[in-house]
């Protein structure tokens, strides 16, 4: 019972699924050698596993959220990779905001748990498999970047899709489009998947060899 306990506070799990969390960041965000403008909460493993994912041209900034009673009364914003003048720059080239905040990540987060119903809090719709999962955060992911047209991408009266603003189609997309549409080429491969083919692989590996021993 006591192993079970001490396994629970053990921190290199959290520091792991952090790492795999931003590597999985870069490597959709197409994040290449330059400056990128980093913003997240105050979570102990964030400053560390930033710097060593994106590098030291990264400008990493944090919001630090003090509560009384389950409100928010003060928010902290503090530089923590970087200097002054890189992140002005950053925040100068931003189109979404011009000062630190997170508050775009936390209305997606809200947005994914009120659409997928295995992601609410308190729900019986729990989902029974990690593929299952990811299989529907990428429909969801589609969805809101193909199809849905955003009211915060209004221009006159037509609204636009994520996609649309992005310069990647033209309009907005059907279901019957995106499913019927052929696929070219062969897709990348995320650092996620990756490590999780190369441990199955490993294992794989490891019955063999203790396999062949045995017949031996």
């Amino acid at each position: 019972m006591t192993r079970s306990q001490l396994a629970a506070f053990d921190p290199i799990p959290e520091v792991r699924n952090t790492l795999l969390h931003f590597r999985e960041a870069r490597w959709r965000c197409r994040v290449e050698a330059g400056r990128t403008l980093v913003t997240t909460d105050a979570f102990k493993y964030n400053e560390r596993v930033i710097a060593r994912v994106f590098g030291p041209t990264c400008v990493h900034a944090q919001v630090e959220k003090r509560y009384r009673k389950g409100r928010v009364v003060r928010a902290e914003r503090r530089l923590v990779l970087g200097q002054d003048w890189m992140l002005d720059e950053a925040l100068g080239r931003s189109e979404d905001s011009k000062t630190i905040n997170t508050s775009y990540v936390e209305r997606l987060n809200l947005t994914i748990r009120r659409s997928l119903a295995c992601l609410q809090r308190k729900t019986t719709a729990m989902c029974r498999s990690e593929a299952s999962l990811r299989e529907q955060l990428e429909l969801l992911r589609c969805y809101y970047n193909f199809i849905r047209p955003h009211s915060s991408l209004k221009f006159g009266r037509k609204k636009r899709t994520q996609a649309q603003q992005a310069g990647i189609v033209a309009g907005p997309l059907s279901w019957r489009r995106i499913l019927s549409a052929r696929i070219l080429g062969t897709p990348r491969r995320s650092p996620l998947a990756t490590m999780r083919d190369g441990g199955r692989a490993c294992a794989i590996q490891g019955h063999r060899i203790r396999g062949n021993g045995s017949n031996s």
